[in-house]
C-alpha cells in the first residue's frame, strides 16, 4: 500500500475499528498525520500569530479533533494485525490529557502528573514496539491477514 491509498483506506475506515491493517497502511497515516499537524501549526503561527511553541492553538486543536478517529481506529486494525486487542492503544490516547494540563494549569498534582507521564512512555515505547512488528501472516480472531490475500489469489 502506497501513501495515496492509506489515507483513502484510512479515511474510507474512519470509524472502523474491526480487521486488520498492514504496516505500510498504518505507517503512512502516520506520516499524513504528522504532515497535516505541521500543516496546522504552520497555519496558526503565520496566519493567527501564535508563536510556534505554543501548544494548544485553535488550528492544532480542529485537527486533533478531526483526525483522532481515525488515528484510533487504523492503530486498533495495526494492533489487531499483530493478534493484540486495539484496547491496547489506551493509555496512549490518554497522554492527550497532558493537554489538559496546559489548558488549566495546576489542575493536577506534578508528582501524579511526572509518574503517570513516565509510565506511559514506558508503555509507549512497548505499543510501538508491538507497531513495527510485520503482520501476523495467518488469519487470528480479528480477520485473515491482509497480506497474504493477494497470496492466496495467485496461487489460485
Amino acid at each position: 500500500m502506497n501513501f495515496p491509498q492509506s489515507i483513502r483506506t484510512c479515511f474510507k475506515k474512519y470509524a472502523v475499528f474491526k480487521g486488520r491493517a498492514t504496516r505500510s497502511e498504518f505507517w503512512w497515516f502516520q506520516l499524513f498525520l504528522v504532515a497535516i499537524e505541521f500543516l496546522a501549526v504552520c497555519i496558526d503561527s503565520l496566519l493567527l500569530g501564535y508563536s510556534w511553541a505554543d501548544d494548544m492553538t485553535p488550528m492544532v486543536i480542529l485537527t486533533d479533533i478531526a483526525l483522532i478517529v481515525p488515528m484510533a481506529a487504523v492503530t486498533a486494525r495495526r494492533l489487531h494485525d499483530v493478534g493484540m486487542s486495539g484496547w491496547f492503544q489506551i493509555p496512549m490516547l490518554m497522554s492527550y490529557l497532558y493537554y489538559l494540563e496546559l489548558i488549566w494549569p495546576n489542575m493536577f498534582d506534578y508528582t501524579a502528573v511526572t509518574v503517570v507521564l513516565i509510565a506511559i512512555v514506558i508503555y509507549l515505547v512497548w505499543l510501538l514496539i508491538k507497531l513495527i512488528k510485520d503482520s501476523d501472516l495467518h488469519g487470528n480472531r480479528h480477520g485473515p491477514s491482509p497480506k497474504s490475500e493477494g497470496v492466496a489469489e495467485a496461487f489460485s
